[in-house]
């Protein structure tokens, strides 16, 4: 923390501070080499979404073994036009259920008491404590 005092003299900080560079160096020379090794791979995958705009995991997975997506896995499916929605037809709402409609109104209760001023004597201290809930 920077606002507590140290216990360790300006030598321990600076032995502490090259050992962290150490550290980041060697995490951004592991890094660097695995970019530089496998930069093929990430044009490719580039390349692809910018055609795509999305791959599977199937079709990363052929593009990185192939080297290229197969046609016949990227067209859309046919549409059957018998069944679903066209336009014009009028949105499905499922029902609410009973207990939908129970929980609602009674969050609405809590509402409607929670507006009601409450007169001084009548307020209760909270049945509870820190460590058990009395009921």
């Amino acid at each position: 923390d920077f606002h507590q005092e140290r216990n360790y003299s300006e030598e321990v900080a600076s032995e502490i501070d090259k050992e962290v560079r150490k550290y980041l160096e060697d995490a951004y020379e592991a890094c660097r080499k695995i970019i530089t090794e496998n930069r093929d791979k990430l044009e490719l995958i580039a390349q692809a979404l910018m055609e795509r705009e999305t791959l599977t995991a199937k079709q990363l997975e052929e593009l990185l073994e192939t080297g290229k997506i197969s046609e016949e896995e990227t067209k859309e499916p046919p549409k059957d036009d018998n069944n679903g929605p066209k336009d014009g037809d009028p949105a499905l709402i499922p029902p609410t259920t009973l207990v939908q409609q129970a929980q609602n109104e009674a969050l609405d209760a809590e509402a409607e008491k929670e507006k009601e001023p409450v007169p001084v004597g009548e307020i209760k201290e909270p049945k509870f404590n820190v460590t058990h809930y009395d009921k």
